[in-house]
């Protein structure tokens, strides 16, 4: 969920909105990354001048091109295919080729988040549609080996055109209806519309699809045995993948924004607005104990990777960070301000990231708590810190980097060892789009980008 200002920024006394702001935006660093008060240096990257600087469009490997800005993108565990989410669809693509590989049947929302099952074959799907001033969020597992089902564009062209003419021809009869009328009310497009949302809704008859939404993180837990998703807003549950039975289900008192399960298996969590963290059963669901501390609305959260740790992200601006053995409060960490989006933990466990809704991004010592670094980008304009906020935070594999996407678009990978950093620079006058993707290998950067595009970057020196 998107952070929403209570009140309109200003500047210079107008209002500022999002749109406006993003056509106009330059990305400027106020806080740089810096190791004993030493800034960080650029990489040299194989493709950038001597002097360094930001990978810009047109430095890139290699691209895809789209009708509509991706809104998310998703490697299988070999990472051999690369799943686009995109208008009303999916595509995948062989990686590195860029081959198109299969492709969905349309759906009738938008398509957003999306996750491959372990077996590399089966995707979750998360679709919105609107319909009747109200959004309808569906979870829909697509078996790419499954035969296509889609009713061909030829005859849904078809259809229309014969029930187009009947309506003319009756209309001009019965109701005294002009050729010209006709041809400018829009009834063709409005019976085109309807008849296609038909036949898509009778080609999804034998897709597996449930009322609800996934959480941030994986949907597929216990090695792709159980799917769990959010059927309401404060509701979380597990279906069986085999035999789509439910398995259990239980709630907060207001709406979970993230869940997911410790890398042993053994602790499931959720985060929630009601400013607790549940720890459960991941396969009873079995409540183990309730996490308390913050007192604004969880965000989101991360195990760290031996499972000992779950860290939660607050709208109280702390990271809190408990042992999930005992729930024994361990540090509560300030120093992004503004609401936490989005927090990783280093594959060593040693360090702990953040991202903040107030463009700052932190890195914490995890057994001491010490802040060892702080980047923000240039805030003499008080309204980026409105509308930039730091999301998509993950370390690379081996660890060696860490990355982050700004809403602005703005792509930054460093590598705090050697104090190097990298910056795949937005495109002019965009902002959000998708998430983006490290290689396992930390040396390839995918990008989906809002004009429209994936974009492959090589980080090599």
């Amino acid at each position: 969920m998107s952070q929403v200002p209570k009140v309109t920024p200003r500047r210079s006394g107008v209002p500022v909105y999002s749109a406006d702001f993003f056509k106009t935006y330059v990305h400027k660093v106020g806080l740089p990354f810096s190791v004993d008060e030493k800034p960080a240096t650029w990489a040299d990257v194989v493709t950038n001048p001597p002097e360094g600087g930001s990978l810009v469009q047109g430095q890139e490997s290699s691209t895809l091109e789209f009708t509509s800005p991706p809104a998310s993108i998703a490697f299988n565990n070999q990472e051999t295919l690369l799943a686009v989410a995109v208008g009303h669809e999916v595509k995948v693509y062989n990686f590195p080729e860029l081959t198109l590989h299969a492709r969905s049947d349309e759906y009738l929302g938008d398509v957003g988040n999306i996750r491959f099952h372990p077996d590399g074959r089966r995707l979750a799907v998360a679709v919105t549609q609107r319909k009747e001033r109200r959004l309808i969020h569906t979870v829909s597992i697509w078996d790419m080996d499954s035969p296509p089902s889609a009713t061909p564009e030829s005859v849904r062209s078809n259809v229309t055109a014969e029930i187009f003419e009947a309506a003319r021809k009756s209309l001009q009869e019965q109701a005294g209806w002009t050729a010209e009328y006709l041809d400018s009310s829009g009834l063709q497009e409005s019976l085109q519309q309807l008849i296609k949302a038909s036949i898509i809704t009778y080609d999804q008859r034998n897709r597996y699809t449930l009322e609800g939404t996934f959480p941030h993180d994986d949907p597929f837990i216990l090695g792709g045995s159980l799917l769990l998703y959010a059927k309401d807003r404060s509701t979380l549950v597990a279906r069986d993948m085999e035999t789509k039975a439910e398995k259990w289900s239980y709630s907060h008192e207001n709406a979970i924004t993230w869940a997911g399960v410790s890398l042993d298996g053994s602790v499931l969590a959720s985060v929630s607005w009601d400013h607790t963290v549940q720890l459960r059963d991941p396969r009873s669901g079995e409540h183990i104990r309730t996490l308390t501390g913050p007192t604004g609305q969880n965000w989101v959260a991360a195990f760290s990777p031996d499972s000992s740790l779950i860290a939660c992200g607050s709208g109280d601006q702390k990271i809190h960070v408990w042992r999930v053995d005992t729930g024994e409060a361990v540090h509560t960490l300030t120093g992004p301000p503004g609401w936490i989006r989005s927090i990783s933990f280093s594959p060593d466990g040693k360090h702990l990231a953040a991202g903040s809704g107030h463009a700052t991004f932190c890195i914490f010592d995890v057994e001491s708590g010490r802040e060892e670094q702080k980047w923000q980008v240039d805030k003499s304009d008080p309204v980026a810190l409105t509308f930039i906020e730091i999301r998509d935070v993950k370390y690379t594999r081996q660890g060696d980097k860490v990355g982050f996407k700004g809403t602005d678009s703005t792509i930054t990978v460093y590598d705090q060892e050697r104090n190097v950093m990298w910056e795949i620079s937005r495109v002019p006058g965009t902002g959000h789009s998708g998430n983006f993707l490290f290689t396992s290998d930390g040396q390839t950067v995918i990008s989906a980008d809002a004009d429209n595009k994936i974009r492959v970057w090589d980080l090599r020196r």
